[in-house]
C-alpha cells in the first residue's frame, strides 16, 4: 500500500484533500508516495511521472499568479537600477528544445528537478545562467564575427608530458563576470537575476537510457559489454514553447575594472546572452539539443507594460 514519508497529521490532510492545489516543489521534494518493492522502499512515481504532471496541473493557478508577482518585482527592479545609472538588458525569448535543470540532484527518483521555492515552477537560477554566459563569452574572444577560430587568442605552454592550451581570459572578461586573486580581486560588473517564465510552463516526459548499468555499479568486475541491457530512466522536463523573460544589469564602471569601455561592454553582453540562450542552451543536456532559446523581442513582455 503506497505511504508517504510525513507525519500522521500531513498525510490525513494530503489524503483527504487530493484536488486541493499544492506547492509542486514541496510535492515533488517532499510528499512522494511510496512502496514497498522486495523490502526496499521506493517512489511510486520511479519509472511514470504521469501522476507527477496531474499534480503539477492542480498547481498551475497559484503558481501563474506568484510568477506574475514575480515578472512584475524584477521588472520595477530593472527600472530602479536605471534610474542609478546602471544599464538594464531584458530578452524575451521563447523556449524551442525541451529544458531541464538539476538531473544530478539528489532525489528519490534518481532524477531531480530546480524547481522555485515559493511557487514550485521551474525556472533558471542566476548562476546556471552565468556559468553559460561566461562560456558564450570565452567562445566569441576566440572567434572573428564570422566565427572563425583565433588561436593567438590561445596560450600554448610546453609541458613535460603534453602541450597545454589555455585562455588567455581577457579584460573584459574579468571586469563582467569578476576575478579572483588576493590582491586584485574585482566583483564583476555583471548582475544576472533568475529567469522566470510568463505564465506556469507545461511539463513532459524524457527518458535517460543507460546501457551499461552493471558496468556503472561495479566497474572492477564489468566491462561495458553489449550483453547488459538497458534501463530507461524517466524525467521531467520543460516542453518547448513556454516564454521565459532573461533580465540582466550591468553595474555602474568600478575604479578598479579592467576593462573601462562602457560601450563595448554592452556590446559584448549582447552578444554573449544572444549565443548563450540561442547557440549554448540553458541547463542540463545541452550537448543533445536541450535548453536552446528563440529570441522574441529585446524588450518587457506587452502583458507587463
Amino acid at each position: 500500500m503506497p505511504m508517504r514519508l510525513v507525519s500522521q497529521a500531513i498525510n490525513r490532510t494530503l489524503t483527504a484533500t487530493p484536488n486541493t492545489p499544492i506547492n509542486f516543489g514541496l510535492l515533488f521534494n517532499k510528499f512522494l508516495q511510496y512502496r514497498d518493492n522486495q523490502g526496499k522502499l521506493e517512489p511510486v512515481v520511479k519509472q511514470d511521472r504521469k501522476p507527477l504532471i496531474n499534480d503539477y496541473l492542480k498547481s498551475k493557478k497559484q503558481g501563474a499568479d506568484i510568477l506574475k508577482q514575480r515578472q512584475l518585482q524584477q521588472a520595477a527592479y530593472c527600472q530602479a537600477m536605471e534610474l542609478a545609472g546602471w544599464q538594464s538588458f531584458i530578452v524575451h525569448a521563447e523556449l524551442t528544445s525541451p529544458f531541464v535543470s538539476g538531473l544530478g540532484m539528489a532525489h528519490p527518483t534518481e532524477t531531480g528537478l530546480v524547481l522555485d521555492h515559493t511557487s514550485g515552477m521551474p525556472f533558471i537560477p542566476a548562476a546556471s545562467q552565468k556559468g553559460v554566459l561566461r562560456v558564450a563569452h570565452l567562445i566569441n574572444s576566440l572567434c572573428d564575427d564570422q566565427g572563425k577560430w583565433l588561436p593567438e587568442k590561445v596560450l600554448k605552454e610546453k609541458g613535460i608530458i603534453n602541450d597545454k592550451m589555455e585562455w588567455r581570459e581577457d579584460a573584459a572578461s574579468k571586469t563582467q563576470f569578476g576575478s579572483g586573486g588576493n590582491k586584485d580581486a574585482l566583483a564583476g560588473q555583471v548582475v544576472v537575476l533568475d529567469a522566470y517564465p510568463l505564465t506556469p510552463p507545461v511539463l513532459g516526459e524524457e527518458i535517460l537510457n543507460p546501457h551499461f548499468g552493471d558496468y556503472y555499479k561495479d566497474k572492477g568486475n564489468r566491462g561495458p559489454s553489449e550483453d547488459q541491457s538497458p534501463i530507461p530512466i524517466k524525467f521531467l522536463v520543460v516542453k518547448p514553447g513556454a516564454d521565459f523573460v532573461f533580465r540582466l544589469l550591468l553595474r555602474t564602471p568600478f575604479s578598479e575594472a579592467k576593462a573601462k569601455d562602457q560601450n563595448t561592454l554592452i556590446c559584448l553582453l549582447k552578444k554573449n546572452l544572444h549565443r548563450a540562450i540561442t547557440e549554448e542552451g540553458m541547463g542540463a543536456k545541452t550537448a543533445l539539443g536541450f535548453g536552446r532559446f528563440k529570441i522574441t523581442a529585446c524588450s518587457e513582455p506587452m502583458s507587463l507594460t
